[in-house]
């Protein structure tokens, strides 16, 4: 009978640390909002570094156009 009563006192405990745990944990639904916001930093990074590459090949034909 005390063996069983530790048994489940152990179990209890291995529950509350699983328990304590999944609070920690991301859902379905945290990683679907991670995924939306990296696809849309993503898309202004490629729209940054697009418009900077124009700017710069701009520059570039200025100066040559200008210099030479």
């Amino acid at each position: 009978m005390a063996l069983e009563t530790q048994e489940v006192s152990t179990e209890r405990e291995r529950i509350r640390a699983i328990e304590a745990t999944l609070s920690y944990l991301a859902t379905k639904a945290d990683v679907a909002l991670l995924k939306a916001d990296v696809e849309r930093l993503r898309a202004d990074m490629i729209k940054w570094q697009v418009g900077l590459a124009i700017a710069v090949v701009g520059a570039v034909f200025a100066i040559v156009r200008f210099a030479g």
